[in-house]
């Protein structure tokens, strides 16, 4: 088994997917990691194993493929804030380190003043990316909240040929990132 990727975004925050095992949890530990935030609402009683584990936890369920309400994601986002300024590592997962993942931390980078264009080429080492089209409108409003002007903001590129059903696309997003 290889060990648990953890994946820098900057030096106090990192993407993952969901850990496995208390192994995964071990090696998030080694790495400094103190406090992780777990956007998944399927692997709910992760959490409970997280906080045994000695890890400050933020537990924000997002059913695959969603995105939270803004003011949800604000709190969660001023927790993290909170524990980066207490000098804690942070890590954001959700069940495969994708898309709920990619829109939390593209939100935590914009605001600290990278552009939405921007915090996506940030993670562009990571399989984090947000994934659908309610993770890319909510993205769009904290876009217009934070003032940031939208020309910075990715193009959705719908000719790119999508599978229509939601578990091909978990599975070709999980092979993607698998192969990097």
């Amino acid at each position: 088994m290889q060990p648990y990727p953890v994946r820098w975004i900057t030096t106090d925050l990192a993407v993952g997917y969901a850990p496995r095992s208390h192994n995964d949890l071990a090696t998030i530990r080694a790495t400094g990691i103190a406090a992780i935030v777990n956007l998944c609402a399927e692997c709910y009683d992760l959490c409970d194993l997280e906080k045994k584990a000695e890890f400050d936890v933020y537990y924000m369920p997002i059913p695959d493929e969603e995105a939270p309400a803004l003011e949800d994601l604000e709190k969660a986002l001023a927790w993290v804030a909170d524990c980066i300024n207490a000098g804690k590592k942070v890590l954001v997962h959700c069940r495969f380190g994708i898309g709920r993942t990619g829109t939390f931390v593209a939100a935590y980078l914009m605001s600290k003043g990278h552009s939405l264009k921007a915090a996506i080429r940030k993670m562009k080492h990571t399989p984090s990316i947000p994934m659908s089209r309610n993770q890319w409108d909510l993205l769009e409003r904290y876009t217009e909240k934070l003032g940031v002007s939208r020309a910075d903001a990715p193009e959705l590129r719908e000719e790119i040929e999508q599978p229509s059903d939601s578990f091909f696309k978990k599975w070709e997003a999980m092979l993607d990132w698998y192969k990097k």
